[in-house]
């Protein structure tokens, strides 16, 4: 598994977890399925986006699709 993958599975992962915290969280998550945020990581020039999803967020390094949010 290469370092994007791992960083984007860890963040995944932690971010999910951290949303369960508040079941209420994950229904507002849910109403923004489809959804894309672009996060830019200037200091090691990477680009992450977060899909919100009916089950929480997805951290990819590649858009699923045009981000809402930059």
């Amino acid at each position: 598994m290469t370092a994007p993958a791992l960083l984007c599975a860890g963040a995944e992962i932690a971010l999910n977890r951290y949303l369960r915290l508040e079941p209420a969280v994950v229904a507002e998550c849910a109403q923004l399925k489809g959804r894309c945020i672009e996060i830019s990581l200037r200091g090691i020039q990477m680009d992450l986006y977060i899909e919100f999803i009916t089950s929480g967020v997805r951290v990819l390094t590649q858009p699923p699709q045009a981000a809402d949010v930059r």
